[in-house]
């Protein structure tokens, strides 16, 4: 059965209504994992189990719809980034790749707003299937406006089933889709569009997104007309059992699918997310009544691995440890910015979903059992004075400028760090990215700076999970236990990201 979209208004026609048995293949956050990758998302080596990568998503999906009717096939976003595929090809290459997977609906995800508008409008223009986000409004935005669509109809053996997208309104920090952007709250806007979509007679409503659990679980439960919600951001890994993989027992969060209690109505509502990466494809079998509403459900994830790894620490290992891409600003910041800056760091420690500061040139001492914003002990700043192969370190002073590169992201006030661009007191934009470094040899080229021999073996950590031993403590704990505390972050609803 081939899905066929209704993009538009459509008259309510008087057929008999039969029972509806659907077939879900879903994916998110597979951040351009275009071949197979190592457990941990970083790049085949010799000797490691390897997962996911296009070509098995293509042959799984393929299996589905030859043995199966009634298939949709369901993206929750998030392609864009985390591998040098899309850092040197970008969106075009992204979008010929998901053409041949033959998606039904995709959702936007934060991602996809890294390199603004004009980066994703090669995209939008390319692919052959619609892209979805609700509570998203481009209208400002002539780059993308129109190009992407709030819902979706499709006609599947008979049946009218709608498909709503929605993102994250967190994407304006965490991203960079610029001032012409707009976001809504989803759960409002998927509410509106669902009740709009049932007066049309769609009974059957799928909620496809990209907000994260916590947002998904809200949809369930406070908006009547969605069936079945299937989201992503924050990578959870629900499965039945125990996973095959051993690595992944640690990461299970629930059952597939965890369901729901709709608050209004009292109907069951199964909710689903993918994993990460691509490690794994999930299929859920949902059977319809004639009035549309879920009776039965069940399903699993399918792990997509392993293949042969090859290859050693080259830039592909680089960016998949620190894989979106970014202008590298030089920023001149008081002493007590700093300060500040890295307290927020900490405050959310335990919740964390990526803010957390890695640092280079600094000491820095955290007391984990002290209250929010009392939790910087001491850090100091390598000599500016000293050559470079010196290790002389000095307290920061309050008043004192100190110049630190990071990316534009964090400059514009990603992860929530909007002190950094309110405060800077000058910066200068490179010119240079994280790809034009030149740590393209492998780790026997002879590095030139401590902070150089530092990052290969932190890279091998990243990738390989092993514990080299010596490397630099930065970061130093004086106390570890998590206290009992709620989460900073400004948002209406505490999300996970990953």
């Amino acid at each position: 059965m081939s899905a066929s979209a209704v993009l538009c208004l459509f008259p309510c026609l008087l057929v008999p209504v039969l029972n509806l048995e659907l077939n879900i293949v879903h994916q998110n956050d597979i951040h351009s994992r275009f071949v197979p990758a190592a457990g941990n998302g970083g790049r085949c080596k010799e000797g490691l189990a390897c997962y996911g990568g296009f070509a098995r998503i293509k042959a799984y999906i393929d299996e589905v719809k030859s043995t199966e009717k009634n298939v949709l096939n369901l993206n929750a976003g998030d392609n864009y980034q985390g591998t040098v595929w899309y850092t040197l090809y970008k969106g075009p290459l992204l979008a010929f790749v998901a053409n041949t997977l033959d998606y039904d609906a995709m959702a936007l995800g934060n991602h996809e707003f890294d390199d603004g508008p004009a980066g994703l409008r090669p995209f939008l223009k390319a692919v052959e299937f619609p892209v979805l986000a609700a509570n998203v409004n481009a209208t400002a935005e002539p780059l993308i406006n129109g190009l992407f669509l709030p819902y979706v109809v499709v006609n599947v053996d008979g049946r009218h089933v709608g498909i709503i997208g929605f993102l994250t309104p967190d994407t304006e920090s965490l991203a960079n889709p610029g001032p012409t952007i707009k976001f809504e709250d989803e759960v409002t806007v998927l509410n509106k569009t669902a009740q709009f979509l049932t007066r049309q007679g769609v009974d059957i409503i799928i909620a496809l997104g990209h907000s994260g659990w916590e947002t998904d679980v809200d949809i369930a439960e406070m908006v009547p007309n969605i069936d079945v919600v299937v989201g992503g951001h924050t990578n959870e890994f629900l499965y039945n059992g125990v996973p095959p993989d051993p690595e992944d027992v640690a990461e299970l969060d629930g059952p597939y699918p965890t369901v729901v209690k709709n608050l209004v109505t009292g109907d069951k509502v199964p909710v689903v997310q993918c994993f990460k990466r691509g490690k794994y494809i999930c299929r859920l079998r949902v059977k319809f009544d004639e009035k549309g509403k879920a009776v039965f459900w069940e399903g699993q994830p399918v792990i997509l691995g392993p293949d042969r790894p090859s290859g050693d620490v080259l830039l592909a290992d680089v960016l998949s440890v620190i894989p979106f891409e970014n202008r590298i600003y030089f920023v001149d910041l008081k002493g007590s910015t700093i300060k500040k800056i890295l307290e927020f760091s900490v405050s959310n420690h335990f919740n964390q979903g990526g803010g957390f500061l890695q640092v280079s040139g600094f000491r820095i001492v955290y007391d984990l059992l002290r209250p929010k914003n009392q939790r910087l002990i001491s850090v100091e700043a390598r000599c500016k004075r000293c050559s470079l192969t010196d290790d002389q370190y000095e307290s920061v002073e309050d008043d004192k400028i100190y110049t630190v590169a990071m990316s534009k992201f964090l400059y514009k006030g990603g992860d929530f760090y909007s002190m950094i661009e309110e405060e800077a007191v000058s910066f200068v934009d490179s010119g240079n990215s994280i790809e034009d470094d030149p740590i393209t040899d492998t780790a026997s080229a002879k590095p030139r700076h401590p902070d150089f021999e530092f990052l290969i073996p932190f890279i091998r950590f990243m990738r390989d999970g092993i514990d080299y031993g010596n490397l630099e403590r930065r970061i130093v704990y004086i106390s570890q236990h998590p206290p009992q505390e709620h989460d900073p972050i400004p948002s209406s609803r505490r999300r996970r990201r990953r």
